[in-house]
């Protein structure tokens, strides 16, 4: 069932965090979003985006 989430997830939780934190509004700790998604999925897209810009 936790399968089911793919990159997709995580390429979307990086612009929800951005997009919130300009907000201010501090009231969702990103522990709170890191849990819903997957580990594996947020650590897929950390070494891309430093992949990314290294390149």
């Amino acid at each position: 069932m936790t399968r089911r989430t793919t990159l997709a997830p995580a390429l979307r939780y990086t612009g929800y965090i951005e997009n919130h934190s300009q907000g201010g509004s501090r009231m969702r700790p990103k522990r709170m979003i890191v849990r819903r998604i997957s580990v594996k999925n947020l650590a897929a897209a950390d070494m891309r985006q430093k992949e990314e810009p290294g390149v």
